[in-house]
């Protein structure tokens, strides 16, 4: 449903994608089109999906992914042949235990191949990919809810190489990663410290061949959670979350590391409620632009948000909240070939109950004659962290690969 008038190329649609949909994850395609991943409710399962839209929003395509049970996917990248790829994770109901998956999808909608990573009595999951400047793929994710498992395919889905990579007294969770300018890989973790009980955030670089570089944690005295990672020109990196290192409630916030993970800036963002920020990229003017959602769970209120941020100066030149309800929630954001800003997640503005969105306002967070669009006024303060160097141990993860068609 389109919910208002607008000029073209910037709209607001939603969609229940057949049941109680959840977009995950969007990517802008060289032709300008968006595709979009996420899950939907369907005959007693969870199934996944990849859909495509036109550059005004208008669908062109869907594909899904079935394994017989729950499917969940996580992330979305255009290859350099214009093609897809979507990774995630599987369930079996039988056994309640996850694999890991990763499908390649051709530009016009139908896999061209699946690959499924994992064993017998574990878990193990996929949360991103990066295509590497070989052609390769890289996907990150999760084993045993302990260990970060980062695995290398080449552009056919062959296995390249696989790694676990272990802290002492530590769970680790890859998250995301990103490839460097010398051909590094840089993975963004969750880290959890079990003598202190707290979330902590992990950034581990490998070089090409999957060989361990360096490991930095940022900690605090509460929970810290990196939710987005993103490369910044100078070489470094900006990473995105929440903490309750400032207010019980959970405010957002955003750090900046240099290319060797040492920490440059740290910045608070406080809403009216329950802040998180799922998503960052760096705009073409350095500064950068977050995407999330705000709620108040006890008032039963809460708005998606978009905003720009100069990590520098921990001022923002615009910010904008979306939506009313609680179940508002934006879960990634990308910059547009034209400038714009894509983003996908959840809504209650459509006729469903917690319908998925997918949106493009303008470079300062708009849309013409969008009602549904408002300014925010986020208090943006200096936020403490510590930052130290971490001994982690990289070794052959020892998981058997199977292709799943």
């Amino acid at each position: 449903i389109t919910l208002a008038s607008r000029a073209p190329s910037y709209f607001l649609n939603s969609s229940n994608f057949e049941n109680d949909g959840s977009i995950r994850a969007l990517v802008e395609a060289s032709d300008g089109s968006f595709v979009i991943t996420g899950d939907y409710y369907d005959d007693n399962y969870d199934n996944c999906m990849i859909t495509k839209f036109a550059s005004d929003g208008t669908l062109m395509w869907t594909s899904d992914i079935y394994a017989d049970e729950y499917t969940s996917s996580s992330d979305v990248i255009e290859t350099s042949d214009g093609n897809f790829v979507v990774v995630g994770d599987w369930e079996d109901y039988s056994t309640y235990n996850y694999n890991a998956i990763i499908v390649k999808f051709h530009s016009t909608g139908p896999p061209i191949w699946g690959e499924q990573v994992g064993e017998e009595e574990s878990n193990t999951e996929f949360n991103g990919v990066v295509e590497t400047s070989d052609n390769g793929l890289v996907a990150v994710g999760e084993h045993d809810y302990q260990d970060g498992l980062i695995v290398k395919y080449d552009a056919d889905g062959t296995l390249q190489w696989s790694r676990i990579i272990s802290l002492a007294s530590y769970d680790v969770n890859a998250r995301e990663v990103v490839e460097t300018a010398d051909n590094g890989l840089v993975i963004s973790a969750y880290i959890g410290d079990n003598s202190k009980g707290l979330a902590e955030i992990g950034l581990i670089k490998l070089n090409s061949t999957g060989d361990f570089v360096w490991a930095r944690r940022v900690s605090g005295t509460s929970d810290i959670y990196g939710r987005a990672t993103c490369l910044t020109s100078d070489g470094g990196f900006v990473i995105a979350g929440d903490s309750e290192l400032v207010d019980p409630e959970d405010d957002g916030f955003i750090l900046k590391l240099d290319s060797t993970g040492i920490l440059e800036y740290a910045w608070n963002i406080a809403g009216t409620s329950d802040e998180r920020i799922q998503s960052v990229f760096q705009s073409s003017d350095g500064a950068v632009v977050l995407g999330g959602y705000n709620r108040d769970s006890v008032a039963d209120t809460g708005y998606s948000m978009i905003m720009k941020v100069d990590y520098t100066t921990g001022t923002s030149s615009w910010a904008r909240k979306i939506g009313t309800s609680d179940r508002e929630q934006i879960q990634d954001i990308v910059e547009c070939q034209d400038g714009g800003i894509a983003f996908c997640g959840y809504t209650d503005l459509g006729p469903l109950d917690h319908d998925s969105v997918i949106g493009k306002t303008q470079h300062d967070g708009t849309i013409p004659n969008c009602t549904e669009i408002e300014t925010d006024t986020p208090v943006i303060t200096t936020l403490t962290v510590s930052e130290q160097a971490l001994t982690m141990t990289s070794s052959a993860s020892g998981l058997p690969y199977d292709e799943s068609g």
